[in-house]
């Protein structure tokens, strides 16, 4: 009789054990998987504030920047990939938007949105910054205004 109880007993104990490890186990994964979509986070703004100064070195730079296309076009848009110098690999991806409405005076302003991207191309992290620029003489390519509209 004892010694079928002590097995019994074992039998138990190595179950609870492995209770308790599945359960940690679960947990480590989930924190795992949280700190991986901060990370994300932080490269998808990242990306999307290096598409702004993107903007705002060819505003200082190129004075037909954003290109008028003809007609009433009043969006420009292109995008870019933001590579690691070290090994060429993507990081991510922004596009910019370039509104062009309230380019002409009084305002003399051009409104740029940008969406930086980070991430699988099936599950990708987004995050939306606008930002307003200056097109005055001598004031070009002034960050006036900025949104941080956040990640989606």
């Amino acid at each position: 009789m004892r010694r079928g109880s002590a097995l019994i007993l074992v039998l138990l104990l190595v179950s609870c054990l492995f209770v308790l490890v599945s359960g940690f186990l679960a947990k480590k994964t989930a924190e795992a998987r949280v700190a991986q979509l901060t990370r994300q986070k932080l490269q998808a703004r990242e990306v999307a504030m290096s598409g702004l100064e993107t903007v705002r070195v060819k505003l200082l730079n190129d004075g037909r920047f954003p290109p008028n296309l003809g007609g009433n076009q009043e969006v420009f848009a292109y995008s870019e990939s933001v590579r690691n110098l070290a090994s060429d690999q993507e990081i991510g991806r922004f596009q910019v938007h370039c509104d062009r409405r309230w380019a002409a005076g009084p305002y003399d302003i051009l409104r740029v949105t940008v969406v930086g991207q980070v991430g699988d191309a099936s599950n990708p992290v987004r995050h939306r910054l606008t930002g307003e620029f200056s097109l005055k003489a001598g004031q070009r390519g002034l960050l006036i205004n900025l949104v941080d509209s956040g990640t989606f």
